[in-house]
């Protein structure tokens, strides 16, 4: 089968890149022909895949007429995504889009020059949905420039009406096709773990010493990924064990602050900023994660390819009890969102930390479910058949 895949592509620092450079690899591997068309300046090459700069995207329309399957990985990345809008309307009934984020706000927040543009952003929110809709987030806007913090995105994605004539839409959460099924969309077909996180099962790095635990926190540094409310719950602890929190990813400008809270709690010692590195670098670091937090609330559908890969190792992980992090195994730490929530990363860590017996217990149940569920080829072929629904 010939299959096309419009995509983010390495050299573009993208999760979604790398997803499709594990995807394209495994399909070529049984036996299929796969041409990527992406937007990156001088694309990385692999062997067995051709990949092409897109000089015009509206040659994608007839680029998919020579397909068999045109497969397209849309995120809400206004640069990345944003010309991927026009060909999925165009080419709706030939198209299977991989969704990885269900609120597509950043990805209409750019006008026709790819500039941000609140303004086109609310005209598109108005038109999809009503004037009141758009009059209620241009004033949000006004008082706001964090885009996602207005409440309403589930209620008004605008997911839901470009993709509602697709061919088929993949996703990874039960959640994200809950809420598709709930506007009546039921080409959708859930593929838990994508080819990237499945990979094959990671060998930790067993090299520190046994008395020092590793703690990681890994990705792009948001509010919304709770560190603060981390290293509050971590200045508490007091443990015969040494420990070193690594933070590891680029700093928004809203979480500027917390070296200086670090060092406020007194564990600037132990925190480590290491901001963004190397890909090398970061799987050597999670390859060698005692414990990985991962917490994410508010979540609008995303799934989190960091806590997958981390799984792949067997790594402990605490997340927030919401959305896709909500179906993931019992020997995940599901941490309720609210005021309870520092106490309860503290009282899992002190467990964590003094029972030694459990952190094995843990590794070892996630390891077998990693085991039992992280397969690429079930996963390549189940977007694959995706492709073909009709």
């Amino acid at each position: 089968m010939k299959i096309c895949i419009i995509t983010p592509w390495p050299p573009q620092i993208s999760g979604i890149a790398d997803y499709s450079v594990s995807l394209a690899k495994t399909l070529v591997e049984m036996g299929h022909t796969v041409d990527i068309y992406t937007n990156a300046d001088s694309p990385t090459q692999h062997p067995g895949i051709s990949v092409f700069t897109l000089q015009r995207a509206e040659d994608l329309v007839e680029i998919a007429a020579f397909h068999d399957a045109t497969i397209v990985q849309l995120g809400n990345h206004g640069w990345f995504h944003g010309y991927m809008v026009d060909f999925i309307v165009r080419c709706s009934d030939r198209v299977t889009v991989i969704l990885h984020d269900f609120v597509l706000s950043h990805l209409f927040h750019l006008d026709e020059k790819f500039q941000p543009n609140d303004d086109h952003l609310t005209n598109i929110v108005s038109a999809n949905y009503s004037r009141t809709v758009g009059e209620s987030l241009a004033k949000h806007l006004k008082c706001d420039d964090n885009i996602l913090s207005w409440p309403h995105w589930l209620e008004f994605p605008l997911s839901i009406e470009l993709l509602r004539k697709v061919r088929s839409i993949v996703v990874h959460s039960e959640y994200v096709r809950g809420l598709f099924f709930r506007q009546n969309i039921k080409r959708v077909h859930l593929v838990p773990f994508p080819p990237f996180a499945c990979g094959s099962l990671a060998k930790r790095n067993r090299s520190h010493s046994s008395d020092r635990l590793y703690v990681g926190i890994l990705g792009g540094i948001q509010k919304n990924r709770k560190v603060a409310q981390t290293l509050r719950a971590f200045s508490r602890v007091n443990s015969t064990l040494g420990w070193q929190i690594d933070v590891v990813g680029q700093i928004d400008e809203d979480c500027a602050h917390l070296q200086e809270l670090s060092a406020s709690l007194g564990i600037q010692d132990r925190v480590i900023f290491h901001g963004r590195v190397p890909e090398d670098e970061l799987e050597l670091m999670l390859s060698r994660l005692d414990l990985h937090i991962a917490l994410r609330e508010p979540t609008l559908g995303e799934t989190s390819g960091m806590v997958m890969r981390g799984l792949r190792y067997g790594i402990p992980t605490v997340v927030n009890n919401v959305g896709w992090y909500a179906e993931l195994p019992d020997a995940v730490c599901k941490v309720e969102p609210g005021e309870r929530e520092i106490d309860d990363i503290f009282n899992y860590v002190k467990k964590f930390f003094d029972d030694k017996a459990f952190r094995d217990k843990t590794r070892d149940e996630l390891l077998s479910f990693a085991k039992s569920s992280f397969d690429t080829a079930a996963s390549a072929r189940a977007i694959l058949e995706a492709a073909q629904h009709s």
